[in-house]
């Protein structure tokens, strides 16, 4: 009897210990969903929400971050439908898996919609990259994640239609090489730049391409990503090899491209067509110089020049190119004093041989005779295409003395030009004031010729009316004085 008493103890423990294993191993997923969470943000974007529900841009790439309160040891799927929805397609269902024991990702529905290089597993945290199509029926979605046939968790998210909106800005950009030396620029440095303004949902990135110098020109910083409701700023770099003196006109042309956007079909609707056209200006020339061209000469000289009373300037201009010219120049308010080239003194119009290989340095020595300054003007003619060109550089004097007879004389051209401007006024208004005064003569004249017709007008009434006491009335001749009225009776 004390045996059987003790093995149905025995019994009745062993029964007691497996219901509490199996109690426990079925409230282990409840215990794990009671805790975890799902949220989700675009790659690189903070987090959106409307009225405090998640939202997912369609089209996106997303990352739906699952929170387990243990660690996964099987597969989760994570599920994504539109309730109420018809058929099971791309416009309202989604399934993606993690396969902890194997290290697998996977999208059992479209094989599309997953990224598996960028998702990512601790056990517990569960990153899936993922997104719907961007034809995908807005509305609310729901989202849930499940470990086998236990729903961990579910998540009411929002998704919208993506919107795509920018705006963009641009500079005529100039990058100045000094001849015959390699260069490597960036307008960073003279502030100028691409801007795109971000008005969408979605993010975005800048393309750039370049009809010539393809490989010279690039943008200095094109990961950069204008975020939802922000901007990014683009710089350009110049990278070019030794070139001769020459002006290079590039056309760039920009656009918009959409970020981390899931290839799908209806990925077309986020492709900008959009195309904003620039300029790109590569000076070859030195520094404070202007390069100009004519046919295939380069001509290099200054814009204006600054000449010092009493002393002669040396300067340079420069000349490359494949073809013979002749110089010739023109001078005012100057006195040239020299012009040689090669080391040899130069008589005008002057013939020269330019190579494409070196600048020829013609220098000039010019002392100024004119206070108000003046200009050179170049003439330029092509002896094999016969083409001709004038460039012109400005003369601007200092230190002239105010007692010098050209500071007189420039001083009393002054003035007289100030005094013939003021009698220019006093003429003109003299006149104003004489037909002011006669429009006003003849409007007094008008409003008395009025008034005397008014009141004849008046007196003629007050004839035509009887009196009552039988004083004249209105029938009077005023030429024969005779009294036509008769008496009231």
């Amino acid at each position: 009897m004390e045996n059987k008493r003790r093995g149905r103890q025995r019994a009745s423990t062993a029964v007691f210990l497996i219901l509490i294993i199996t109690s426990g191993l079925f409230l282990l997923p409840s215990a794990r969903a009671a805790g975890a969470t799902i949220s989700l943000q675009m790659l690189g974007e903070a987090s959106l929400s409307d009225a405090g529900v998640p939202v997912m841009v369609a089209g996106i790439w997303h990352e739906v971050l699952v929170n387990l309160t243990s660690s996964l040891s099987g597969s989760l799927t994570l599920r994504a439908t539109l309730p109420g929805a018809g058929s099971p397609d791309m416009t309202n269902t989604y399934a993606w898996v993690r396969n902890e024991a194997n290290n697998s990702w996977s999208d059992p529905l479209y094989a599309t919609f997953i990224r598996d290089d960028l998702s990512g597993s601790d056990g517990v945290h569960i990153a899936f990259v993922v997104g719907v199509d961007a034809r995908a029926s807005p509305g609310l979605w729901t989202f849930s994640a499940s470990e086998g046939n236990v729903t961990l968790v579910t998540q009411t998210i929002e998704v919208e239609s993506p919107q795509v909106g920018y705006g963009i800005s641009a500079a005529d950009f100039l990058f100045r090489v000094t001849p015959f030396q390699a260069a490597d620029l960036n307008s960073q440095a003279t502030g100028q730049y691409l801007r795109v303004i971000n008005e969408g949902t979605v993010p975005l990135a800048l393309k750039v391409t370049f009809d010539i110098l393809q490989g010279a020109l690039s943008v200095v910083n094109p990961a950069a990503t204008a975020h939802v409701g922000g901007e990014a700023i683009y710089y350009l770099r110049a990278s070019v090899s030794p070139l001769p003196p020459q002006l290079i006109h590039v056309q760039g042309t920009a656009n918009v491209t959409v970020q981390y956007l899931v290839p799908s079909p209806g990925a077309t609707q986020l492709m900008p067509t959009f195309q904003q056209p620039f300029a790109v200006t590569v000076s070859v020339s030195r520094s404070g110089y202007a390069v100009k061209e004519v046919g295939n000469v380069a001509f290099q000289t200054l814009d204006s020049l600054t000449l010092v009373h009493g002393s002669v300037t040396t300067w340079q201009v420069f000349l490359t190119g494949s073809q013979d010219v002749s110089l010739d120049l023109s001078l005012a308010g100057g006195r040239l004093a020299g012009i040689f080239a090669n080391g040899q003194s130069l008589t005008l119009p002057a013939t020269l041989h330019p190579t494409t290989s070196e600048e020829l340095a013609v220098t000039l020595q010019i002392e100024p005779t004119d206070p108000a300054g003046g200009t050179v003007v170049f003439t330029l003619h092509l002896l094999s295409t016969g083409d001709t060109q004038t460039f012109t550089t400005r003369l601007v004097v200092t230190n002239w003395p105010l007692n010098s007879p050209a500071t007189t004389v420039s001083i009393l051209w002054m003035v007289g030009a100030a005094l013939a401007s003021l009698i220019f006024v006093v003429v003109g208004f003299s006149q104003y004031r004489h037909r002011r005064d006669t429009r006003k003569r003849i409007s007094a004249a008008t409003k008395e010729k009025r008034g005397y017709h008014a009141r004849k007008r008046a007196q003629a009434a007050r004839r035509a009316v009887l009196d009552t006491n039988g004083r004249k009335g209105a029938n009077y001749d005023k030429g024969s004085r005779t009294k036509n009225a008769g008496r009231v009776r």
